[in-house]
């Protein structure tokens, strides 16, 4: 084999090469180009082939466990460093030996500054080695380094976030673990202008409830940060003087996202929030959301232009009913509605869906462990919609042999039937189709296969579906 490589030119080596990108897991290191890996001990020519193909290769990936040691480091380094953009050390909470970091920053150096992407934990690196690493990585978009880093903890966070602006000017993502229990746009975020994700979530997770109050810090934030999309005010007790800030800032004309995931805040607020937010266009809202048809039809009083709601865990008591989606689906021609986990709507929302304005923008759903919406309806609801094309859908024990109710439908061909309906409406489009199998049990599952619905246990025994 390998004398048959060694006969082919180094260009076609290393065109071959760049087929070889495929996903695997080790116990230390996790590569998407393992095979990469193996290519290069074949032959020098291949050698040679793999170190010119690694450069052509798209978001190549390599991350490091805490059992990796300093030779395995250096050897991927030197093969797969040139063409890795992406790098990830998870660490051994007992320290990292002084040998394993300088192959660490090898590493780095081995990109030729093509890293986009850097996350470490569980590491006793130093801030000074860390500033080092960073500055061989001027192209650098996301850092990560929140978790497990001693001495990152005890360094002045405002020193080392405008040493790591200086040497990161790019970056879009940041997390520095620090011994402060305040939120990222409270302490750092503002040395970093092109951050798209402001948090004011408490850095101490222990904290419930946490009130923002370092107003200052927030102003400056909202002042530096100017590629800012996306505000996170999650696990947060907002009260009316924080919502009057930050609309009075200039995050009132870059805000197009609002996380509020465990958020505590009145309506009346949340309502201040959306009138102020002018560029708001999506709201994640908090689990278990307590709304009403009136406060939806407020909403859209107060910015019509959202485009995007999504609804996640609720209960019994605390839930989003079909009065609340005809209400929103009638004031908003939404493009994303999600509904996940939903116990309270009935099966009749799929037609208020249908006949409202929505039906005719909606280009993304979700309908995740919401028992009312069966197969049958979520057929129809893709039929209806002549836009969906991004659908999420599962319902847990069901089988693709039993019937939806009332529509007498098997669950089976609706799935058929709607897989087909959706790859036929995005042929030849960019958009896509993310569909949750809900027969992810069963197994294989072709179209229109009837040995489809053999079941696969837990312990990979096969046996006949009921």
């Amino acid at each position: 084999m390998s004398t048959q490589l060694d006969a082919l030119p180094v260009e076609m080596l290393a065109h071959v090469a760049l087929f070889l990108d495929r996903h695997t897991e080790r116990t230390s290191v996790r590569t998407r180009d393992e095979s990469l890996l193996v290519l290069r001990s074949v032959s020098r020519a291949c050698l040679d082939a793999v170190r010119r193909a690694i450069k052509s290769h798209p978001r190549n990936q390599v991350t490091f466990y805490r059992d990796v040691t300093t030779q395995k480091v250096t050897t991927v380094g030197a093969v797969l460093g040139s063409g890795c953009e992406r790098l990830a050390y998870r660490g051994d909470h007992k320290g990292t030996s002084p040998e394993g970091l300088s192959a660490l920053r090898q590493f780095v150096v081995d990109t030729q500054g093509r890293l986009r992407e850097l996350s470490l934990c569980a590491s006793s690196i130093s801030a000074q080695l860390l500033l080092e690493i960073c500055s061989a990585c001027p192209q650098l978009k996301e850092l990560s380094a929140g978790y497990g880093l001693p001495n990152i903890l005890r360094a002045d966070v405002d020193d080392l976030a405008a040493a790591l602006s200086r040497s990161c000017p790019l970056l879009e993502s940041v997390e520095i673990e620090t011994d402060a229990p305040w939120s990222p746009a409270e302490t750092y975020a503002m040395h970093f202008p092109n951050l798209k994700y402001l948090s004011l979530e408490a850095a101490d997770e222990s904290l419930v409830d946490y009130q923002p109050a370092r107003f200052d810090k927030i102003e400056a934030t909202a002042r530096q940060c100017v590629g800012a999309e996306t505000l996170s005010l999650d696990r947060c007790s907002v009260y009316p003087a924080l919502a009057e800030l930050l609309v009075r800032t200039p995050l009132q004309s870059r805000i197009k996202i609002l996380h509020l995931h465990d958020t505590h805040m009145t309506q009346p607020t949340l309502l201040r929030l959306a009138a102020g937010l002018e560029a708001l266009r999506e709201i994640v809202f908090p689990n278990q959301f307590t709304g009403s048809p009136e406060f939806f039809a407020s909403l859209a009083r107060a910015r019509p232009a959202l485009k995007e709601l999504h609804f996640g865990y609720s209960d019994d008591e605390t839930t989003l009913d079909d009065a609340c989606v005809a209400a929103i689906c009638e004031n908003f021609a939404l493009e994303a509605l999600i509904i996940d986990q939903n116990n309270t709507v009935t099966p009749a929302v799929v037609d208020i869906i249908l006949r409202s304005p929505t039906a005719q923008t909606l280009r993304s759903a979700s309908f995740y462990a919401t028992p009312a919406v069966n197969s049958a309806g979520i057929l129809r609801l893709a039929r209806g919609c002549p836009r969906l094309a991004r659908l999420t859908w599962r319902l847990f024990k069901l089988s693709p042999l039993a019937v939806a109710l009332p529509e007498g439908t098997q669950h089976g061909n609706n799935v058929d039937d709607l897989t087909a309906l959706l790859k036929e409406r995005c042929r030849g489009h960019a958009d896509w189709t993310f569909w949750v199998d809900p027969f992810i049990q069963y197994c294989p599952y072709p179209l229109a296969e009837k040995w489809r619905y053999r079941q696969v246990s837990l312990w990979g025994f096969t046996s006949a579906a009921a």
